[in-house]
């Protein structure tokens, strides 16, 4: 992949160059992703440090999507939570990239929320796009499964982030839901119990 990326920077600019360059990004996510997943189902040890979940949210979107149409409604005050901050970062990212990927630009802006909820804290991505049949909604979080294999070329991705947030959460002892209104939009709720099992 590396020798691949070098020989396409010694290329002149043009639109194949482009093409073979979102290509070679998307080889690496995936082989990225293939990685973190086997790394996570072989039940790998997760560096846990006392976190800010607002901190983790803000620091994500400044890194990934600061010129985004993104609204974050973060609860002050929240508790701090022993977290894998490489791997929550990860899972913050994956949700955000879906909720912009899967609405349009004429859409209100993408949500993110943190807030406590009786014993557990909820971070909550929402977007405002076509929203997903029923039917679809058990599938979303195993692994290469697509709603609509169709769009791969124009949505990009494989299928597996959601899989990883959920690997993810799990890792963390979270649950991770995801409910869904045709014509409304998506929304996907991490819940991380402030009494959740330390691994």
């Amino acid at each position: 992949m590396t020798r691949s990326k070098v020989s396409l920077a010694l290329l002149e600019d043009s639109t194949y160059k482009q093409a073979i360059d979102q290509d070679l990004q998307e080889m690496e996510k995936l082989l990225n992703e293939l990685l973190e997943t086997e790394r996570l189902k072989g039940h790998v040890v997760l560096k846990r440090t006392s976190s800010s979940l607002n901190t983790l949210v803000k620091s994500v979107i400044s890194d990934y999507f600061s010129d985004k149409p993104i609204h974050a409604f973060l609860e002050r005050s929240l508790p701090t939570l022993q977290l894998d901050e490489t791997r929550l970062r990860l899972l913050i990212r994956n949700l955000l990239e879906n909720a912009l990927k899967y609405q349009p630009s004429s859409a209100k802006p993408v949500e993110i929320h943190t807030r406590k909820e009786n014993n557990a804290i909820l971070l909550i991505v929402e977007d405002h796009g076509a929203g997903i049949e029923a039917e679809h909604i058990p599938h979303l979080t195993d692994p290469f499964y697509r709603v609509d294999p169709s769009r791969q070329r124009k949505t990009g991705g494989y299928g597996l982030g959601l899989y990883l947030c959920r690997l993810i959460a799990e890792a963390h002892g979270a649950q991770l839901e995801i409910s869904s209104e045709l014509g409304r939009g998506t929304r996907v709720s991490l819940k991380i119990s402030l009494f959740a099992e330390q691994r």
